[in-house]
């Protein structure tokens, strides 16, 4: 429904999981691994690729077992709408934090919070310089940017869309 969301995470809390759910639940893919964000129009730049999805994903999102480490999201929702480029402005910012048994749980944080959360998980940031750092300060200051503890995809799936009404 035109709503870019963004999941910063280091390793473990969830991210592919959640964007496989996400993909389930019929959201569109725009990726798995890195999103672009560009200064000043927030716009996101897609870059589809194939999911990251380990076995104890597969389990939580109810897939076959498989011997790859990879999923076309096709084989999560066949009618998955890839996107790919620019493909709007983002709308929020979620940062899962993966706790094993966890209802879901979202928390608004404040800017200066977010700063230093978006900055701990953003790519390129030296490569990129000054417009890298304005793309993460713009983010934290204009878009909601919330916490999610969870312990369970589709229900942090479903937090996060009703949040969104």
């Amino acid at each position: 429904d035109g709503e870019l969301v963004l999941l910063p995470a280091p390793s473990g809390n969830g991210k592919s999981t959640l964007t496989g759910a996400f993909v389930a639940a019929g959201w569109d893919y725009l990726g798995d691994e890195a999103t672009g964000v560009r200064p000043g129009s927030l716009e996101g730049v897609g870059y589809p690729k194939r999911l990251a999805i380990g076995s104890d994903s597969r389990v939580a999102l109810n897939l076959p077992e498989s011997d790859s480490g990879d999923l076309d999201p096709a084989e999560i929702n066949p009618g998955v709408n890839r996107l790919d480029g620019d493909v709007g402005p983002v709308n929020r910012v979620v940062l899962p934090t993966y706790l094993e048994g966890a209802e879901p749980s979202l928390q608004r944080l404040e800017p200066h919070e977010a700063v230093v959360e978006l900055l701990a998980n953003t790519l390129n940031l030296a490569r990129a310089g000054q417009a890298s750092l304005d793309a993460v300060c713009q983010l934290a200051t204009s878009v909601p940017v919330d916490g999610l503890v969870h312990g369970d995809a589709h229900l942090a799936v479903a937090q996060v869309a009703a949040q969104l009404v």
